[in-house]
């Protein structure tokens, strides 16, 4: 089990779920269903990038967040 001091916590707003506009979250889900009915190489893409990211990075927060909107 990781120590306490090393548990990370999301930020406030993602615990709250302000973190995006809900026109681009709604824009987003659009295109994630649509990448997903073409293929799994979008998903593929944003995996390979989210684990090359360092952990600190906007982008991989992003792509993060992206990974975990899709419907499974």
């Amino acid at each position: 089990m990781e120590p306490w001091y090393k548990v990370t916590l999301p930020r406030p707003e993602v615990r709250e779920g302000r973190s995006f506009n809900p026109a681009v979250v709604r824009t987003l889900r659009a295109l994630l269903k649509d990448e997903q009915n073409r293929g799994p190489d979008f998903l593929r893409l944003a995996n390979a990038l989210s684990a090359l990211y360092p952990k600190e990075s906007e982008e991989k927060r992003l792509l993060d967040a992206m990974l975990l909107a899709v419907p499974r």
